[in-house]
């Protein structure tokens, strides 16, 4: 069974990859994880007791959830705390054996930096597949099933 795991993001953004990975799963008999990466106040505590989410925080588990139950894909939630971005995405798709992996990677002040940070998740990423839903990359239901059947690298990348 494959593993598609979906990064916890902005409303928007992970609405459309829960939508493209709930399709994914659909195809190909997988299940989709939703990742919900919480900042580490203190990173010498880290995983020491992970805060409850927020009423705003538990809607979104909630809407993430029925767009899988639409779709009649297994679906479940994973908490996790961070110091780096990227390498939490990574030890998160490596931990869960995720075959594909939904990542949204801010923008920054200097475009050379987010692209440093792709080519660095990417280089983490052992045998998963990076989609990042780039704007000017858009991706349809159908062109990512063919692509992950291929078996092909990843989609976006800015």
């Amino acid at each position: 069974m494959n593993t598609i795991m979906v990064q916890m993001s902005d409303t928007q953004w992970t609405m459309e990859a829960m939508h493209l990975a709930s399709a994914l799963a659909r195809s190909s008999g997988g299940k989709v994880i939703l990742l919900h990466l919480i900042l580490a106040n203190n990173p010498g505590l880290l995983g020491w007791g992970i805060p409850t989410p927020n009423a705003a925080e538990r809607h979104h588990f909630h809407e993430c959830a029925a767009v899988a139950e639409d779709y009649g894909v297994e679906f479940c939630v994973q908490p996790m705390q961070f110091v780096t971005l990227t390498d939490a995405l990574a030890q998160a798709a490596e931990s869960l054996n995720a075959a594909i992996l939904f990542a949204h990677i801010p923008p920054s002040r200097f475009p050379i930096w987010r692209q440093y940070r792709l080519w660095s998740l990417k280089r983490q990423l052992h045998g998963c597949q990076l989609y990042t839903l780039d704007e000017h990359q858009p991706v349809s239901i159908n062109a990512l099933v063919e692509m992950s059947l291929a078996g092909k690298g990843h989609y976006g990348g800015g």
